[in-house]
């Protein structure tokens, strides 16, 4: 006859649990280490890509002004570009032919005239400004 066999069940001991801890906790340390700077790099083209984003209305906006100018050197009815740097700010301004929306009595009403257009643009701050003034909105001062 056989003799029956006892099964012992072997469990870890405290040594192997301590090894399998620190193992996961590098793992963890690594996955961390991973996910950190794909976040860094995901925020950086996202705040590059809106940087881009508003280069390109500015640079579209630039365009449309520029290739909708107004000059002429015939003598007698010149119609100039104003260029002017003080310092080290840009001073720009021409006559520029574009579609204007204003808001009258809440609606919206869009204005097509030729209008002085102006740019400003600040080194110091790295800021461009522009301004489109509508003439028949401005009172002249009389001498």
């Amino acid at each position: 006859m056989r003799k029956p066999t006892c099964h012992q069940s072997r469990h870890f001991t405290l040594l192997e649990i301590l090894v399998a801890i620190a193992v996961l906790v590098v793992m963890m340390g690594f996955i961390f280490q991973f996910i950190n700077s794909a976040l860094k790099i995901w925020s950086a083209s996202n705040s590059t890509m809106s940087l881009f984003d508003t280069a390109q209305i500015v640079f579209d906006v630039l365009e449309a002004d520029v290739q909708n100018a107004l000059i002429t050197d015939e003598p007698g009815r010149e119609i100039p570009v104003y260029l002017k740097k003080h310092g080290k700010d840009l001073y720009f301004g021409l006559l520029s032919n574009f579609s204007s929306t204003q808001n009258q009595e809440n609606s919206l009403e869009a204005k097509v005239g030729t209008y002085p257009v102006l740019y400003l643009h600040i080194d110091d701050k790295d800021l461009l400004y522009r301004c489109a003034i509508d003439m028949s909105e401005v009172e002249m001062a009389e001498d």
